[in-house]
């Protein structure tokens, strides 16, 4: 079983470099291929200096968002004949027997998808550590801030340890490893997604061919959440709005939802991103008193 990595960088050559460089050294591991997706820091000046024979560098035509450019990588690997890919955030760590386990899953199942345990910097199970698919009201709920603490009470999803591997609806798209014949039948990544609901739109169509999605239990990998994300986007109000559009499309797209659950919705979004502006001002006011009083 031939297996590829693959790792998107939008201005964060420093944590591609270190990614890159150790999951080369995987015996397992053929090739990564890094894409960067037009980073706007001069990462591709310093990331085309890595000098390591199982390392791809690829230039993005454009800065199409997640999908547009892990596709590009996952394209590339099997067109060089890799049978697994693995897709990572930058901001990731994983060790070599970790991807060993997840790929001796894939060798003794049929799963499509598999993951790991995801950890937070402080070693700590990330919270929620499931994942399922949401409903149009799941997300209409999400955007009020009483219905979300409620929702966030009443998760009882939790790791079984009691099984090798735990069926799941969709893995977390910071990282996970899949099966290249079965993303291609499906379509890989839907490109119209530029940020947010990658993951849950490929739970969807893998779903809907019958594919199955699972996690490792005794497997596991460090995610320094969004690290990437909120260096680009720097207030919590500019990163939900991407959010919000990306579920509207997959409302629109998988759901099948009308025009009367859309425009609920539309407006539902609206009064949750004054929500969210008035809480990035307060958190400026208490940033700024902090720097005053030192």
């Amino acid at each position: 079983m031939r297996c590829g990595f693959v790792i998107l960088n939008y201005n964060s050559y420093n944590m591609t470099i270190k990614l890159a460089k150790k999951v080369a050294e995987f015996d397992k591991i053929e090739k990564v291929v890094i894409i960067d997706n037009q980073s706007t820091d001069n990462s591709f000046e310093h990331l085309i200096d890595i000098n390591h024979p199982k390392i791809k560098l690829i230039k993005s035509d454009k800065n199409g968002g997640y999908s547009y450019g892990n596709n590009i990588g996952i394209r590339y690997l099997c067109n060089i004949g890799m049978d697994i890919a693995f897709i990572s955030n930058p901001d990731v760590d994983i060790d070599e027997k970790d991807i060993n386990l997840i790929i001796n899953g894939f060798e003794r199942t049929d799963y499509s998808v598999l993951s790991a345990v995801e950890l937070d910097i402080n070693g700590n199970v990330a919270r929620p550590p499931i994942y399922l698919l949401s409903s149009y009201w799941d997300d209409l709920a999400d955007c009020f801030f009483i219905s979300r603490k409620i929702k966030k009470l009443s998760k009882k999803t939790e790791i079984d340890k009691t099984t090798d591997i735990q069926k799941v609806e969709l893995v977390k798209g910071s990282f996970f490893g899949v099966r290249l014949k079965d993303f291609a039948e499906v379509d890989y990544f839907d490109d119209e997604f530029f940020l947010f609901c990658e993951e849950r739109t490929l739970g969807k169509k893998m779903k809907n061919a019958d594919k199955q999605i699972g996690i490792l239990t005794r497997a596991v990998y460090h995610h320094n959440h969004s690290a990437s994300i909120n260096k680009t986007y720097k207030c919590v109000k500019s990163q939900i709005k991407i959010l919000y559009r990306s579920r509207q499309i997959y409302h629109k797209k998988y759901l099948k939802t009308g025009t009367v659950l859309n425009t609920m919705m539309s407006i539902a979004m609206k009064i949750s991103l004054f929500e969210y502006g008035i809480k990035d001002f307060i958190g400026k006011i208490r940033n700024n008193g902090k720097d005053v009083h030192g």
